[in-house]
């Protein structure tokens, strides 16, 4: 951790992503947004511009990117992340 916030990373920028997880992670200030990942880099790029934070080109950077991790992606795919 950095300072006391818990720089936390997204996974997906899905709709959730940006309805629930942005708002959720970026307003209380022990947290930040610090970077999201994707499974279309596109998309990752988009959500990160629209939300102040940085995309990652890949799952494993996202991981050494930040403290914590949340996932806004169907459930299949968290377990074969998470795993």
């Amino acid at each position: 951790m950095t300072g006391g916030t818990v720089r936390v990373g997204l996974v997906g920028a899905g709709p959730w992503a940006g309805i629930l997880h942005a708002p959720l992670w970026t307003a209380p200030p022990e947290t930040t947004l610090a970077a999201a990942w994707a499974r279309r880099a596109g998309a990752a790029r988009s959500f990160a511009a629209e939300h102040g934070t940085e995309a990652v080109p890949s799952f494993e950077e996202l991981l050494d990117a930040v403290d914590a991790m949340a996932f806004a992606v169907p459930p299949s795919v968290q377990w074969s992340l998470a795993s």
